[in-house]
């Protein structure tokens, strides 16, 4: 394959990538996290691993004769500080322990295997609440479950672990009163808001 072909394809999956990204930039402030591309040749074709903040989030092939895609593969390792029981969870975007039956399943990062938090299970359902944390380990989003479904409020926390945003979710969409805080935790601005299933996963509300 000619460098030209395999530069129009790095271009169209970074365009793919980035195409939500907003123009304000990732910061102590906001949510917004700082994604970066590592490609490297394959048998047939070229892989493209997606780090964001620094961890893995997903990994696509594509095949130069075919441009065939092969996306949402899991990392190619798993970090040896994640148990052998775990599996990636896309949605979560973390290694989910499935060992765990009862209790806190624990949830890990997916280049580092830093513990990036818990999902509390019943019988192996979501049941609860789930905590993540930012790599450096300050609070960044707390999710109710019931029935294995998100119901109640998610929250969205900056880097500094200060409250940003809550969304109002119904069996795994948002609908409901959205809110958004200032640095004092005192609601700025609130509106009713409706976003499907599609939308949840892809912007990133579990992850």
């Amino acid at each position: 394959m000619n460098f030209t072909m395999k530069l129009i394809l790095i271009i169209l999956f970074t365009i793919n990538l980035y195409a939500e990204e907003k123009l304000e930039k990732p910061s102590e402030d906001n949510y917004l996290s700082k994604y970066e591309n590592i490609e490297k040749e394959v048998p047939g074709g070229f892989q493209a691993t997606r780090l964001r903040d620094g961890e893995f989030f997903d990994r696509i092939i594509i095949y130069y004769k075919t441009h065939k895609e092969i996306g949402h593969l899991p990392p190619e390792t798993i970090p040896k500080a994640v148990p052998k029981s775990a599996k990636f969870n896309f949605i979560f975007s973390k290694w989910e322990d499935l060992s765990v039956i009862d209790g806190k399943r624990p949830l890990y990062y997916g280049t580092s295997g830093k513990k990036a938090g818990y999902i509390e299970v019943v019988g192996g359902l979501y049941e609860g609440e789930m905590i993540l944390y930012w790599p450096t380990g300050k609070l960044k989003k707390k999710v109710s479950y019931k029935n294995g479904k998100e119901n109640g409020l998610i929250y969205f926390y900056n880097r500094r672990g200060e409250l940003l945003v809550t969304f109002t979710m119904k069996d795994g969409i948002a609908d409901g009163e959205a809110c958004r805080y200032d640095k004092t935790g005192k609601v700025i601005f609130k509106e009713q808001t409706k976003r499907d299933r599609e939308y949840v996963e892809k912007y990133g509300f579990l992850g």
